[in-house]
């Protein structure tokens, strides 16, 4: 028998059974601590921070309360990572994860409460700078606990420290990573395009640099619609939106099971710590694209919660492919790659569909588009909205099905 086959036939050891399993888990222990209670001091800091320029501000207190909210939200996350880090350091043993199927049901009703009561005080002007961020707050934090449970079932093959540190890792550290990396891939791709048009059309380039210096005197957005809607600028922004942007969250959403490979996580083990960090990820992704969100409010949190469905699967399916590395090595990474170009497939059609969607409503504004191309923005539109829907209640069974046949397969190990 070969070291390879040796390796994925013996299965995942529980951390008890590995050589010096208690200082690695000591120091994860101790890191899980500092950086709950890091991120629980920065993010009530940057809260204070961004209250005290509110109260500062001529323009007095505005849509930045939802700000502060979604600050302070975030920031929370923290304090149960934190906690269990606390209590595994006094010697308590570790409390397992497992998901309810309460949470289906309270998950529901906190949907529909958070949605109604955010949008009838926007409608009715009632405290509409705070109570739609707290409500959108619920409204996406609770479709994150249902797709757990839906997902985990009875599942508890981890301890919640560890489930905690998995959404950590995907909401705060994933997020700043992908941040930095998308800003530099976009500035590339844009020189590279800007590079290109100027030596390929001078005269169109010269043109657009004039519209932009006359667009920033102006602001006069009639200026740029008819160049937003040529097929090179189109086609570049597929391929940003569609190939680039996926392959780099991608990548990273599922860090917090990279991390923890030494430790051979189970295939649920994996998936499901992956989908914790995906849904991490599009927890602090959607409430940051929200904080400034008032028109077509409730629109753009239903598209969120659907966004979220999207990224637990995604992430889940890189998370075990990763998974897969950890137990079988070369078999292994082959199977790691065929589920992070399935990953980003998915997240790239997601992303088409979204962007075809906003080109069609930038075309009902700009003047510069016709009728006809009107009409055909509208169809696009619509198929782009079929591909959403379609993708959301696919990935909702996908989640289910793959942790049902993980389940059927696999034990419950010590946390």
């Amino acid at each position: 028998m070969t070291q390879e086959e040796t390796v994925a036939t013996t299965p995942p050891t529980s951390e008890a059974a590995q050589p010096n399993a208690g200082k690695t888990a000591s120091a994860w222990t101790v890191l899980a601590l500092v950086t709950g209670v890091a991120g629980l001091v920065l993010g009530v800091g940057a809260a204070a921070l961004v209250s005290l320029i509110l109260i500062l501000s001529p323009e007095g207190p505005g849509p930045g309360v939802v700000t502060v909210v979604t600050i302070l939200g975030l920031a929370l996350l923290g304090a149960p990572l934190a906690w269990h880090a606390w209590s595994r350091l006094r010697g308590n043993p570790p409390l397992a994860w497992q998901a309810r199927p309460s949470w289906i049901v309270a998950g529901g009703v906190l949907i529909a409460a958070s949605l109604l009561c955010g949008q009838a005080s926007l409608s009715l002007n009632l405290l509409p700078t705070l109570i739609p961020g707290l409500a959108q707050y619920l409204a996406v934090l609770s479709p994150a606990a249902i797709l757990l449970a839906l997902t985990a079932g009875s599942w508890a093959g981890f301890s919640a420290l560890r489930a905690w540190g998995h959404l950590i890792s995907g909401a705060w550290l994933a997020v700043v990573l992908s941040f930095v990396a998308e800003v530099i891939v976009i500035g590339v791709l844009a020189v590279l395009g800007f590079t290109v048009l100027a030596v390929a059309a001078p005269a169109e380039f010269e043109a657009l640099l004039q519209r932009l210096q006359t667009f920033q005197v102006t602001e006069n957005f009639d200026l740029l619609s008819d160049w937003l809607f040529t097929p090179w600028m189109i086609a570049g922004v597929l391929v940003t939106a569609s190939i680039a942007l996926p392959a780099i969250e991608e990548a990273l959403k599922p860090l917090g099971v990279i991390l923890m490979l030494g430790r051979r996580p189970t295939p649920m083990a994996a998936f499901l710590g992956g989908m914790m960090g995906g849904l991490g990820f599009a927890v602090v992704e959607s409430l940051t694209n929200l904080s400034a969100t008032q028109d077509g409010w409730l629109g753009l949190v239903v598209a969120r919660i659907g966004t979220m469905v999207m990224h637990g699967l995604t992430a889940g399916l890189v998370g075990w492919g990763w998974g897969q590395v950890a137990v079988h090595r070369a078999r292994g990474a082959l199977r790691l790659v065929a589920a992070y170009l399935t990953a980003v497939t998915i997240h790239g059609l997601w992303n088409a569909a979204a962007v075809i969607i906003a080109f069609g409503s930038l075309s009902v504004l700009g003047q510069s588009t016709t009728i006809p191309q009107q009409a055909i923005w509208g169809v696009l539109m619509a198929l782009g909205l079929i591909v959403l829907v379609g993708l959301t209640l696919a990935a909702v069974a996908g989640l289910m099905v793959i942790g049902s046949r993980l389940r059927q397969v696999e034990p419950a190990t010590e946390p």
